[in-house]
């Protein structure tokens, strides 16, 4: 059900970021029993400073072929000769044993001829995915005629966007899978109102927060139960298949483990916060942050 984001190995990512960071050990302990700990994936990348490199190399990643590895990329990791020799090697170690997944970073690597060799060498042997922001994103990216097994989009409670669309049954319709990602919108669902105020920008965006938090008081759960039960509610509906999640620690990951369990709404509910909240595309795009 969930796949592990590896960001938060830098420190300060997220918009709520105590500044801390992922630890190795805390992720070896997270996916050491993956089975028992809901994880299906890792969310990988090499813009996340060195990591993915450091984590595939311990001794520790022993991880089975039940675990879909998702690998972000760009072209500007294959225009360095050497970065992309470095690149190559490493796919070549863990496509012995392991479960890959290319994905692309930006929508704009889709434009690119070396991106689209590099495709061509690994995609028999791995699937090929993207990560995107928008539902024309979504839309250029279908029409370029890639063969894509996944996309990794954002999905919460102020970003419907691509539910409201029809996007979700329509990758369903065509055999994509669907990673839910931003499902806390880095945080920014969380702010007070007083944290709010201190920023112009999410000032825009302070009359959908309040009407979450509105709506979780009339329903009576917690506003992290209403957040979470809302995506949960488009995977148990078919729609989505994993929740792509970041933590910075061990015990925020079991807290977050907790939060799922709890996190089963209705219909009726699922509805009412369709109907009630809702943000422009451009406040909850992290890009215009």
């Amino acid at each position: 059900m969930l796949c592990l984001g590896t960001a938060q190995f830098i420190p300060g990512y997220g918009q709520c970021s105590n500044n801390s960071a992922l630890s190795k050990n805390d992720f070896f302990q997270i996916i050491s029993n993956s089975k028992s700990n809901k994880i299906s994936g890792i969310d990988f990348g090499l813009a996340y400073d060195d990591s993915f490199y450091e984590i595939t190399s311990d001794k520790k990643f022993e991880i089975g072929s039940e675990i879909n590895n998702f690998i972000k990329f760009s072209e500007s990791d294959l225009l360095n000769e050497n970065k992309r020799i470095r690149f190559e090697d490493k796919l070549e170690i863990l496509l012995k044993n392991k479960s890959i997944c290319l994905m692309l970073h930006s929508i704009n690597d889709l434009n690119s001829d070396i991106v689209s060799d590099f495709i061509s060498i690994y995609q028999k042997r791995c699937g090929i995915g993207i990560s995107i922001y928008t539902v024309d994103d979504l839309i250029f990216a279908l029409n370029k005629g890639v063969k894509l097994e996944y996309v990794q989009l954002p999905i919460n409670t102020l970003n419907q966007s691509f539910f409201a669309s029809g996007a979700l049954e329509h990758l369903k319709r065509i055999n994509v899978n669907v990673v839910a990602r931003s499902l806390f919108l880095q945080g920014l669902l969380f702010f007070s109102a007083e944290e709010i105020q201190k920023h112009k920008y999410y000032k825009e965006i302070k009359g959908a927060l309040d009407g979450q938090r509105e709506n979780a008081e009339l329903i009576g759960v917690p506003l992290h139960v209403l957040g979470l039960g809302w995506v949960r509610y488009l995977k148990d509906s078919g729609l989505v298949d994993s929740l792509a999640i970041g933590v910075q620690s061990f015990e925020q990951y079991r807290q977050i483990c907790d939060y799922l369990d709890e996190s089963h709404i209705s219909g009726e509910i699922f509805e009412r916060v369709v109907e009630t909240v809702s943000c422009e595309a451009r406040f909850v795009d992290p890009r215009f942050w």
